[in-house]
């Protein structure tokens, strides 16, 4: 079902953004650079999740045009 896939995708993005939020507020300054590895890591998976979003978006935009015709 594309709408709880959006669902759940938002949901993991959510989730992770809160965590990079918290990992950059929370580190001090010398611990910053260590981070930048798990966070570019994290910034690719969110990348992956939102285009997987994007593609439910689009099934769901082409049910609605076959059913509705617009």
């Amino acid at each position: 079902m594309p709408l709880s896939n959006i669902d759940q995708q938002l949901a993991e993005i959510r989730s992770m953004v809160d965590a990079l939020i918290f990992m950059q507020e929370e580190a001090d300054a010398g611990k910053l650079v260590s981070l930048h590895d798990a966070t570019v890591a994290m910034l690719y998976i969110i990348n992956e999740k939102v285009g997987v979003a994007s593609g439910s978006c689009g099934a769901l935009h082409r049910r609605e045009y076959r059913t509705t015709g617009r």
